[in-house]
């Protein structure tokens, strides 16, 4: 369907014998969200407070002065946007429709507001960082957290490099990890024996044709990842508190009459949010040749 969907609402009337209205291919909402730690945000900007590592020190004498260790203390700030969404269904569709389209609208914006909100977490992922006091700094991801492509796609000895990565950086290994993947990098891992094979791999990855759970990471579909100046897929390994996606006010849903638009039924949605990287060390690029 081509152009925009409250022009082209014909194609669901009753002469084109369908008794529902059929969603097009999509991205059926937010597949992240689900990945990164949500937190609720009041204002503009919201500064999340970071607690640094220290070292013992070896108590050499009795009665010794008490050492103080100075715990490092940093922050990230996260800026909230507004985003929106809406169609309007006018009265003589909804007339000639079989099936109410008020909640099929509704539906396909939930699903567009989800997708925003994977935008959201992967540009901030992958972005830089505002950093200090007041978010005046920037952080971006460092070249150490970041895999390079190597001409080669999503390999074993890429995920072998990421999981080394994590654990170099004392990332817990009970902390969950997540990868987000492209279509091309499911093809990889599945043409390669060594990941699929029952002889290499003990444990079920494979669930209906799809990469699951390989080497402590829960993998994650998107076309929604970025890519380089040579068109090399950006995918993301993380663990689920190296993000933040704070939420002014979760996906609000309207469905009102428009009198100025001749009484048309508007279906409206928005959401307030913004994310943030917390820490570099719990983020690792895997840049993927896709060509």
């Amino acid at each position: 369907m081509e152009g925009p969907l409250s022009t082209q609402i014909g194609t669901a009337f009753v002469q084109q014998y369908k008794t529902n209205v059929m969603y097009l291919s999509q991205q059926r909402g937010s597949r992240l969200r689900k990945a990164v730690r949500v937190e609720m945000v009041t204002g503009e900007s919201a500064y999340f407070d970071r607690l640094g590592t220290t070292t013992a020190r070896e108590r050499t004498t009795r009665h010794g002065d008490t050492p103080v260790m100075d715990t490092p203390h940093s922050r990230r700030k996260l800026d909230l946007k507004d985003y929106e969404w809406a169609d309007l269904i006018d009265k003589q569709d909804e007339v000639r429709l079989l099936a109410d389209p008020k909640s099929t609208y509704a539906q396909a914006g939930a699903w567009a507001m989800g997708r925003a909100m994977d935008d959201v977490i992967v540009a901030a992922a992958n972005g830089v960082a505002k950093t200090g006091k007041d978010g005046s700094g920037s952080q971006a991801l460092p070249s150490d957290q970041k895999i390079v492509v190597g001409a080669s796609g999503l390999t074993k000895a890429k995920l072998i490099e990421a999981s080394e990565i994590f654990n170099i950086n004392d990332v817990d290994p009970e902390e969950p990890k997540y990868m987000a993947i492209g279509p091309k990098q499911v093809s990889d891992m599945l043409n390669d024996s060594t990941i699929t094979s029952a002889d290499y791999n003990q444990i079920k990855l494979l669930y209906d044709g799809k990469i699951v759970h390989f080497m402590g990471f829960d993998f994650i579909l998107s076309n929604r990842l970025a890519v380089d100046g040579s068109d090399d897929r950006l995918c993301l390994a993380f663990t689920k508190q190296a993000m933040v996606l704070g939420i002014g006010e979760d996906i609000r849903t309207r469905i009102t009459e428009r009198d100025d638009k001749s009484y048309a039924t508007q279906v409206y949605l928005c959401m307030t949010l913004g994310a943030v990287r917390m820490e570099e060390e719990q983020v690792v690029e895997v840049a993927c040749q896709e060509s």
